[in-house]
């Protein structure tokens, strides 16, 4: 039967090896893509948008620069995003103001924009958040044509940028 000081030394031995390997953080190149709520804006239209707004994009920016629980040296994420638009409080890393939220867009806009969003950047995206889909609510548009609009927009982001992680939000109704 072990005791308490052997489970206590399994425990600190693969904590000082993780220390040795997570000193540097890992770049993320980011694409956050949607509407007026990936914008930042208070409103569905260009009039409620302001340059220094920035909405989820800062936050989650700034959480994924954050260590992750464990050692106390690892580093979280060096980010960086991409896009055609750059918004955001002056304040922040410049690194973290490009995005593609374009307001009153709905889903096949962004399909539409898609290829442009990618070549914004040298490198392709290693993350892309998509937050669309409530303008399209908007409009009064069938689930099921919400539904094929937002698979031919993943079916594009697979082909273009095939190595992304991606991660799609709920709508917010309005």
């Amino acid at each position: 039967m072990m005791n308490l000081v052997q489970f206590t030394m399994l425990l600190l031995i693969p904590a000082t090896v993780a220390r040795e390997e997570c000193a540097a953080p890992v770049n993320v190149l980011w694409l956050p893509i949607g509407d007026s709520i990936t914008w930042g804006c208070n409103g569905p239209s260009l009039g409620d948008c302001h340059n220094d707004s920035a909405g989820y994009r800062v936050p989650l920016a700034l959480a994924l620069t954050q260590h992750p629980l464990g050692p106390s040296n690892c580093m979280g994420f060096n980010v960086r995003t991409m896009g055609t638009l750059m918004t955001g409080p002056p304040y922040v890393p410049q690194d973290w103001l490009r995005h593609e939220g374009h307001p009153a867009y709905q889903i096949n806009m962004i399909e539409d924009i898609l290829g442009q969003s990618l070549r914004s950047s040298p490198q392709p995206p290693d993350l892309i958040t998509i937050h669309i889909g409530t303008n399209d609510c908007n409009v009064n548009m069938s689930t099921a044509d919400m539904e094929a609009r937002m698979n031919s927009l993943l079916g594009e982001i697979k082909v273009r940028a095939p190595e992304a992680q991606v991660f799609l939000a709920d709508l917010l109704s309005t």
